[in-house]
């Protein structure tokens, strides 16, 4: 008994397909596209009012954003990342050293 392999069944299968002569090409027909009606928003009328915005507290500068503002002209030719650890270095510094009388922080009116 022999068996058929699967090159066999091709082959065959190719020379029945190369006997066909009447072999027709697939032609596809032009699909007709309809125009997309989109939905038109309407605009609404009434109803609830916008809550009104209440006005931002700003906080007082703490110590340390005060101490920054006042050193930062030292080390100003610094690049950002080197900068601000020379400033952590002077603010540590300055916490072990007696501190001067802290000023005052002004009060600023919130932007409306």
């Amino acid at each position: 008994m022999r068996l058929i392999g699967i090159n066999n069944i091709i082959y065959v299968l190719y020379i029945s397909m190369a006997k066909k002569k009447s072999v027709e090409p697939i032609v596809e027909e032009p699909v007709k596209e309809e125009p997309v009606e989109e939905p038109v928003e309407e605009e609404v009328t009434g109803g609830a009012e916008p809550a009104p915005v209440k006005p931002k507290r700003t906080r007082a500068p703490s110590a340390y954003n005060m101490f920054i503002k006042d050193n930062s002209h030292l080390v100003k030719d610094l690049p950002s990342k080197e900068r601000f650890k020379a400033l952590s270095v002077l603010w540590k510094k300055s916490k072990e050293a007696p501190a001067p009388a802290p000023k005052k922080a002004k009060k600023t009116k919130a932007k409306k």
